[in-house]
């Protein structure tokens, strides 16, 4: 099941985040079932950093192309694949297929049409955030925020190499991942009025990727994967979810859960994502 820790080390590994996750999320402002919930396992054919959760619809690349992420109907095991003729990078589920096409452009497939919503091309490319309001992506060291009017602004981070981002709506915040080269932080984006956006660097936070779900911020970092809730302005860890080393993909998704995808195959959700979705 999982190569790198064994298929014994990751049960006990499940059980044990189970086992932390259940009391520190039963408290400490939190509203809501947040265990660790294992749902089975991804085709080996798709593409792993690909993989995302949003609006209820999880989605991936196999062979290029988008695919559906759905459960089984008694709703754990194997995910089975539903196939689209859309061909895109970074897939995420808003309003029909949201991603970049062959030229690294911000696009939008629906119905059959295909929608150009950023003209610049970005070829380092990061996986977009969506909120009722706002969509963010990007890469190449520039981060756009989008609202749903189409009006965009941008904030330069030279030097930087960015990882992720993630919106935050109950915090009314933006969160991003990037690296200048020596290590990878967690970063704060907020307006600058009258126009813009800018960054400060979360207490010296190091963190490969960021999503927000389940009432909690959730980072890939030197422990695996972390989740952290905000008391009296500073963020503070309450869980361990996953320990073992490897690769991760973090997915945020409704407000109620998070998901997050092992290298090896594996997929989790933290909390219960909203009824009759996903």
């Amino acid at each position: 099941m999982v190569k790198a820790c064994g298929g014994w080390i990751f049960a006990i590994l499940v059980v044990l985040a189970f086992s932390l996750a259940v009391p520190v999320f039963a408290g400490g402002g939190g509203t809501g079932d947040r265990s660790t919930e294992w749902l089975g396992q991804v085709s080996p054919r798709v593409d792993f950093d690909s993989i995302s959760y949003a609006g209820g619809t999880m989605m991936g690349l196999m062979d290029g192309k988008v695919v559906l992420l759905r459960k089984y109907d008694d709703g754990i095991g194997w995910l089975v694949i539903e196939e689209t003729n859309t061909t895109c990078t970074f897939p995420v589920a808003d309003k029909g297929i949201l991603g970049y096409n062959a030229k690294g452009q911000l696009c939008r497939w629906n119905a059959g049409r295909t929608s150009v919503l950023y003209q610049q091309a970005f070829k380092q490319q990061i996986k977009p955030a969506c909120s009722e309001a706002l969509i963010v992506f990007g890469g190449d060291g520039v981060l756009v925020f989008m609202s749903r009017t189409g009006k965009s602004t941008q904030m330069k981070l030279p030097g930087f190499t960015l990882k992720s981002v993630t919106i935050a709506s109950d915090l009314g915040a933006i969160y991003f991942t990037a690296s200048d080269g020596l290590k990878s932080r967690l970063y704060l984006a907020y307006p600058s009025f009258p126009a813009g956006y800018r960054y400060n660097a979360v207490a010296n936070m190091e963190a490969e990727q960021v999503c927000y779900g389940a009432s909690r911020l959730y980072l890939v970092d030197k422990w695996g994967i972390t989740s952290w809730y905000i008391e009296s302005g500073q963020f503070k860890r309450d869980s361990v979810i996953m320990a073992c080393a490897g690769p991760y993909v973090l997915c945020g998704g409704d407000k109620g859960a998070v998901y997050f995808f092992t290298g090896y195959g594996g997929v989790n959700t933290v909390g219960v994502p909203d009824p009759g979705k996903g």
